[in-house]
């Protein structure tokens, strides 16, 4: 009890007080900042005093996550963009104390698509043209020069249009990647 009194001592009123322990925000970390589409990793929280809640946000909003294991201290998410998280950690009545910010990069699966090309048979001297559509990632041409795949350096050998002139029959590839992910 919390009393107050006059210069006298005599007391005026008396009142019951709580105190609530504030929140603890500790640290937040990550298995990996980097993932590939598909993929999971871990967020972790330790040395807080509260109960968590995960958020997350693509831009500027932070939303609570809802998923399984949100308001645990280790949360296994599964994105399918890039965002950050962070542990919201609440005490009683206190203000909510928050953990630092875990930027996670998703990579996107890396897929192959459609390849044509302008001309099949061309003269010695003349060109044609490769063409990749309903692509993702970055592209990289290959050719066979007979013992093993090589990659393409001329102009356009990374874009979706490559011009070849080869001096003889020649075979060609695309290889995707997505960032870290395997090739497509």
């Amino acid at each position: 009890d919390v009393c107050i009194s006059d210069v006298n001592g005599t007391q005026s009123v008396c009142q019951s007080v709580s105190f609530s322990q504030c929140a603890v925000a500790g640290a937040s970390m990550a298995s990996s900042d980097t993932l590939c589409e598909g993929d999971s990793l871990t967020l972790n929280v330790s040395g807080y005093n509260g109960t968590v809640q995960w958020q997350s946000k693509v831009t500027t909003v932070w939303e609570d996550e809802t998923g399984t294991g949100s308001n645990t201290d280790m949360y296994t998410i599964s994105p399918t963009l890039t965002k950050a998280y962070r542990a919201k950690i609440v005490s009683g009545i206190c203000i909510p104390a928050f953990t630092n910010e875990i930027p996670v990069k998703v990579w996107p699966t890396a897929t192959a698509g459609t390849v044509s090309i302008t001309q099949d048979t061309i003269c010695s001297g003349n060109s044609s043209k490769l063409l990749l559509s309903g692509y993702v990632g970055t592209i990289q041409w290959q050719s066979f020069d007979g013992s093993g795949w090589v990659n393409e350096i001329g102009s356009g050998s990374q874009s979706a249009g490559y011009s070849v002139s080869p001096g003889s029959s020649m075979t060609y590839r695309v290889v995707l990647t997505s960032g870290p992910c395997s090739s497509d």
